[in-house]
């Protein structure tokens, strides 16, 4: 199943002062975290520094025959391009999380904007029917209260979104004060096949973590085998041995945790999809009632005031769609970055 949501981002709730601001979108931000988040540059200087230490240790190797030394040098370096890699995985999800995340809350700004539009109004009929005699001062006190309480809600949604807009930003490694817009995109919702039997290859494969620790068992059996070769003390030998075993377990270990987290990830999968499904029937009853009471309003059964209602309630019943599928799409990189693949 492949479904495509088009989501229309009403700019001017973001700021209405940009004058030259920088266009974000999925694409843009999956390449800008790679430019300019702090971690992943720290990351690639580590890199650097295995390289030049492996450099060291294939000179160092030329005059003292360490085998291990260059093997472990080497596992190093591979060990330091797999946190690259990871890292590069684990911003771009957070990245992609807090990108959502600032969507999602324009979508609750522009609601709460229509919603204390609604309440305005309705402040207004219910003064015209309380001067003619049609309303009671509780209906005065009512709907006077629930307008102060829509602005507060507009102004709660409008501080979130500041907060979120400056959290993307961080992530991204820019200045916090960096304009920037979003760009009017399409959204597509492709179910993810888990498959149990797949995991586990696709994890030994994959894994930074369980590859970084997979090296360092290899290093350890090549030092346990150097011990064997009877030029090693008996103590040197049992430790190198006892090393080997404490790796294997290890091992062992986090790969069964990785994997039964992965399940965990896919269980979870499954309910967003179905989320993501009954909002979009969701969407479909509140098109039919609003078609419904638009045409009663056509015919005069219906008030103005039942027309903003039901528009106000597609609307709530859109945003409810596009953050199901915003936080099926998040959960479902989360389990790609777990196993270790795009």
């Amino acid at each position: 199943m492949k479904t495509t949501i088009f989501v229309v981002i009403f700019m001017s709730v973001l700021s209405t002062h940009i004058l030259a601001a920088d266009v974000f979108n999925l694409e843009s931000i999956r390449e800008q975290v790679l430019k300019t988040n702090t971690e992943y540059a720290l990351a690639q200087l580590e890199v650097e520094i295995a390289q030049l230490q492996l450099t060291n240790a294939q000179a160092e190797h030329l005059r003292q025959a360490s085998i291990v030394s260059v093997r472990q040098a080497e596992n190093n370096l591979l060990a330091a391009d797999r946190i690259l890699t990871d890292i590069a995985s684990r911003i771009m999800v957070e990245a992609e999380r807090r990108y959502y995340n600032v969507l999602s809350i324009i979508e609750q700004v522009e609601l709460a904007t229509q919603g204390e539009g609604q309440a305005q109004e309705n402040f207004r009929i219910i003064k015209v029917r309380y001067n003619e005699g049609l309303a009671t001062p509780m209906d005065i006190t009512r709907a006077e209260q629930e307008q102060l309480q829509a602005i507060n809600l507009l102004q709660s949604r409008k501080g979130q979104l500041e907060i979120a807009r400056l959290r993307l930003l961080e992530v991204l490694g820019l200045p916090l004060d960096t304009q920037f817009n979003v760009d009017d995109q399409e959204f597509q919702f492709t179910p993810v096949e888990i498959s149990r039997e797949r995991i586990l290859q696709q994890l030994k494969e994959h894994n930074p973590d369980l590859l970084q620790l997979a090296d360092q068992l290899d290093v350890a059996r090549l030092e346990e085998k150097t011990s064997l070769s009877g030029f090693t003390a008996p103590l040197i030998q049992a430790l190198t041995t006892l090393k080997r075993k404490t790796l294997e377990i290890q091992y062992n270990q986090l790969k069964n945790g990785i994997y039964l987290q992965v399940l965990e990830l896919g269980n979870n999968l499954q309910g967003l999809e179905a989320s993501y499904i009954a909002s979009l029937k969701e969407v479909d009853i509140a098109k039919e009632n609003y078609r419904i009471v638009l045409l009663r309003f056509e015919d005069g059964l219906e008030l103005p005031s039942s027309v903003i209602d039901a528009q106000l309630n597609l609307n709530r019943a859109n945003q409810q769609g596009i953050k199901a599928l915003f936080d099926y799409n998040i959960a479902k990189s989360h389990v790609k970055h777990l196993i270790g693949v795009e």
